[in-house]
Formats: structure tokens, C-alpha cells, sequence
């Protein structure tokens, strides 16, 4: 892995990953997250930091950055430096729960944004 840094390519500092563990579930959305065990452990600093984990729901219309490094479109390449947004926290009867989407379940944040300007392939 890579922390400190926004480029995938340089900068901050790597670490070996030892061994990964993943959330029997993972796969679905719902149950995706997963943990991994560095060979040598980050020193916390200005640009590395650990992320809090949250305790309770998102109030809707509140502000939340994303990132990630995922293709700008379809077949796309991964980016080189990390992509991130900000956006607002729908309700879930505004997000179309539990009619319309599949993915209404605990845990989940619905984003409400303009065309072009999601978390998803094409959006930037």
C-alpha cells in the first residue's frame, strides 16, 4: 500500500500487506469492507491519519468527501493521483427507499449529485 500521499506512483511511503481479511459477506454492497495487516506498521503524521469510523447515520444534507481511485469511464484506466468529490447526504425516502433501490440497507449513504459529478464510472 501507499499512504501519505495522492499519487499512486510516488510520494508518502509503502508498506508490504502480510495478510488480508475480508467480511465473509463481502461482495454485496452491503457487507464490503475488509482489513488488511501491514508488514511494518505507518507512522501517523500531517498527510497520514487514521479514518474514524462512524458510530451513527449521516444526517441528511450534510456535506462528505469521497475518493477513490476508480476509471473516469468504462474500460477506462485507474487514475494516477486520487480522484475525490463532495457531496450531500440524501434522506432515504429521498434516495427511493425502500421501493425504488436495492441497495436501502443500515449502513448505507445515499449521495445526491449532478450528471457527471457522482462516485461512479463516468462521473467526475
Amino acid at each position: 500500500i501507499r499512504a501519505g500521499s495522492l499519487s499512486m506512483k510516488k510520494g508518502g511511503v509503502t508498506r508490504r500487506v502480510i495478510d488480508s481479511f475480508f467480511n465473509e459477506g463481502y461482495g454485496n454492497f452491503e457487507n464490503d469492507i475488509a482489513l488488511m495487516r501491514l508488514g511494518e506498521p505507518l507512522e501517523f503524521n500531517d498527510a497520514i491519519q487514521p479514518i474514524p469510523i462512524a458510530t451513527e447515520e449521516i444526517e441528511p444534507e450534510t456535506e462528505v468527501t469521497i475518493s477513490g481511485w476508480g476509471t473516469e469511464f468504462t474500460g477506462g484506466f485507474t487514475p494516477t493521483f486520487l480522484k475525490f468529490n463532495t457531496l450531500k447526504v440524501l434522506s432515504k425516502k429521498e434516495c427511493g427507499c425502500p421501493m425504488i433501490s436495492p441497495l436501502c440497507f443500515n449502513g448505507v449513504v445515499c449521495l445526491g449529485h449532478t450528471l457527471n459529478n457522482g462516485a461512479c464510472n463516468g462521473d467526475r
